[in-house]
């Protein structure tokens, strides 16, 4: 399920089906599949960088989501 090791430029998505209450992560741009099902209620998004270097973007729906 994990979709192996992450190199530097790996690229991991997270997405919550809010109408299915289910999450789902690609890595990538490859579905890994479904992670958790039942999902509801409010959250907050958090990301946690480690290292000098990293980056992160973020999508909230403004532009199209790109997984296969």
């Amino acid at each position: 399920f994990c979709g192996g090791a992450f190199k530097h430029d790996a690229v991991i998505g997270c997405g919550w089906v809010k109408s299915a209450g289910s999450i789902f992560f690609t890595k990538n741009g490859i579905l890994l599949g479904t992670a958790f099902v039942g999902v509801q209620g409010r959250f907050v998004p958090a990301v946690r960088l480690l290292g000098a270097n990293a980056q992160v973007h973020v999508n909230f729906g403004q532009l199209p989501f790109l997984f296969k």
